[in-house]
């Protein structure tokens, strides 16, 4: 009777112990979307006028769902999360004057573009879990990364597509940035909207350049008002003579809302047709450049050492 009330005790010890010695971290409650161990600095974020304190790794993947196209190569993606974190962390050092109150604000035009996750799985449709998922994966895969140049975070700009090179800082902002030097680009096939044309008419022209530059001649033949116009290493307008006033390519750029400098100019009596190619600044890493690398089997670190002359990446402290 003692025996078989030891080996009773024994079957239920077993009963409740055995399931132990099996579970291990496969057999726990998997995370849902968003619950990744995003635990790293905090950012401020000003968006629509309200400061959000988030998670900077949750910040970037929202920043990823509005600055590149979920669908694009996962190297891609990881190399605009490092870009992305890095301009994010550098702004956490210094204070913004356009928002002393957030480190960051929503405003592509001021910082970058952010989406939040209702916004953007609206925006995905059917594959939202998959976007979402691989942008989390692209954040995940390389936490904490930044890029680095002479120990410090990197000014670590960058747009859509360029024509083929990208342009050193100094042909745009005027101010020579070691590594952000013109590099090649490969864009890829298929880049929406690479190559544009803007016609203005007459009027329009004279109208818009004269509400921001009253000095211009814009008198007799149309053609005469257009003088030198001198192109930088890239192809794109450095310079641009319009009734007397000399301009930048980057004025031209912002006053008929053109997608980038690169641009050639045809002109009759009527009218100017401006034709453009690529989109942005063309400073820094093209994103449609990254991806045609990836698609090539480039790493994200090629990427971003490609793009970004001699920076390392490096965990931030």
């Amino acid at each position: 009777m003692k025996r078989m009330l030891q080996m009773l005790v024994g079957i239920i010890l077993l009963i409740f112990f055995i399931p132990c010695l099996f579970v291990g971290k496969s057999d726990t409650m998997p995370l849902r979307a968003g619950e990744e161990e995003f635990q790293g600095k905090s950012i401020r974020v000003l968006i629509d006028e309200t400061v959000h304190t988030m998670d900077l790794e949750e910040y970037v993947v929202g920043v990823l769902a509005a600055e590149m196209p979920a669908s694009f190569e996962i190297e891609a993606l990881k190399a605009q999360a490092v870009a992305a974190r890095t301009y994010a962390y550098r702004k956490t050092l210094i204070e913004n004057e356009n928002h002393p109150m957030a480190d960051v604000c929503s405003d592509y035009s001021c910082c970058q573009a952010y989406r939040l996750s209702v916004q953007a799985s609206a925006g995905w449709g059917e594959r939202s879990d998959e976007y979402m998922a691989r942008l989390q994966q692209a954040v995940r895969e390389t936490q904490g990364e930044i890029l680095v140049y002479d120990g410090k975070p990197i000014d670590a700009v960058f747009h859509s597509s360029c024509a083929g090179r990208t342009q050193d800082a100094v042909q745009v902002w005027g101010a020579e940035v070691p590594y952000l030097q013109s590099v090649e680009s490969m864009e890829g096939d298929n880049v929406p909207n690479y190559e544009t044309a803007v016609e203005v008419s007459k009027d329009t022209f004279r109208k818009s350049v004269l509400s921001m530059y009253p000095e211009a001649v814009l008198e007799g033949d149309f053609t005469s008002w257009i003088g030198d116009i001198v192109y930088n290493s890239t192809g794109s307008v450095s310079e641009m003579d319009i009734g007397g006033v000399s301009l930048s390519g980057r004025e031209v750029r912002n006053l008929f809302s053109l997608r980038s400098t690169h641009f050639l100019l045809d002109v009759n009596d009527e009218r100017i047709l401006f034709q453009v190619t690529g989109y942005g600044h063309g400073v820094g890493m093209s994103q449609y450049g990254a991806n045609a690398m990836a698609k090539c089997g480039d790493s994200y670190e090629d990427i971003l050492t490609w793009y970004y002359t001699d920076v390392d990446i490096l965990p931030y402290t």
